[in-house]
């Protein structure tokens, strides 16, 4: 059994016995809004030779990692010229749809670009097949609240 110390020695005992350090925490930041100016950094310092320039630039290139739209490959125009969604338009139509998407408050969270260009270039191809003689195009529009693409033959 443990033997009760009187609580004057117990206040002694406190004061007598070192702090131990406490580590440094820094206080947790709030996290930066997507749309804010990235935060200015150091800059390294001029290059003293175009090679070095190279150099550096070649192992900043190697650091930061590919993404699917810079190694995706535009696609070909086809033989005939006006017949196919290009990638410029296709480009076009995606920016305008998000833009109407969250104008209206629609989540854009499942649109992405590879995914409304593969769908709208197989649908131009079936109403090419039932119109041969008549380009495709889309529209966007908002019917009910909610944002659609149209197509429209031309």
């Amino acid at each position: 059994m443990r033997a009760v110390q009187p609580a004057a020695e117990r206040v002694v005992a406190a004061r007598a016995a070192p702090e131990a350090p406490k580590p440094a925490v820094a206080a947790p930041q709030p996290p930066a809004h997507p749309l804010a100016a990235p935060a200015a950094t150091a800059r390294a310092p001029a290059a003293a030779t175009p090679a070095d320039a190279a150099a550096r630039a070649t192992r900043a290139a190697a650091a930061r990692p590919a993404t699917a739209a810079a190694t995706a490959t535009p696609r070909a125009p086809t033989a005939t010229g006006d017949e196919g969604l290009h990638d410029i338009r296709l480009r076009q139509i995606y920016a305008k749809y998000v833009e109407t998407k969250r104008s209206v408050n629609e989540s854009t969270a499942n649109v992405t670009y590879e995914r409304l260009a593969s769908s709208l270039r197989s649908q131009a191809d079936k109403l090419r097949a039932a119109h041969p003689n008549r380009r495709v195009d889309y529209e966007v529009i908002v019917k009910d609240g909610k944002t659609l693409l149209k197509p429209i033959l031309r």
